[in-house]
């Protein structure tokens, strides 16, 4: 049996990203989450929501693929300019929530009707 090389200390390890490029494809053409309108953009979310065992990703790592929604070009470049937490609640979401609609997308990813009812009701 092998041995186990020692990890150092402040050490990390994380676990490889998970991507899902049908499931990008299929955010690609439902309405943006805070307009309502098409052409859209498929926008990773990057803070942590730990209730929802989401971890934070840095600037030189993409979240898994299941934290997207559709965004507008305008909506998309706004969030990234600044604190994303701050720009959805200047848009009248709670984060959870936002955090909470990409895993619903991601859970019925493929079927157009479900997803677009979940996104109308969260834009009320």
């Amino acid at each position: 049996m092998g041995s186990l090389a020692p990890i150092q200390s402040g050490q990390t390890f994380r676990a490889p990203r998970q991507e899902d490029r049908l499931h990008l494809a299929f955010v690609s053409t439902l309405p943006c989450v805070i307009t309502g309108r098409p052409g859209v953009q498929v926008c990773h979310l990057r803070s942590s929501c730990l209730p929802l065992n989401k971890r934070h990703t840095g600037m030189r790592e993409k979240p898994d693929d299941r934290f997207v929604l559709p965004m507008i070009l305008q909506m998309h470049a706004s969030q990234h300019s600044m604190n994303e937490v701050r720009f959805w609640t200047a848009m009248g979401w709670q984060w959870q929530d936002a955090v909470q609609l990409a895993l619903d997308l991601h859970k019925h990813t493929g079927d157009e009707d479900t997803c677009k009812r979940l996104i109308a009701r969260a834009r009320r």
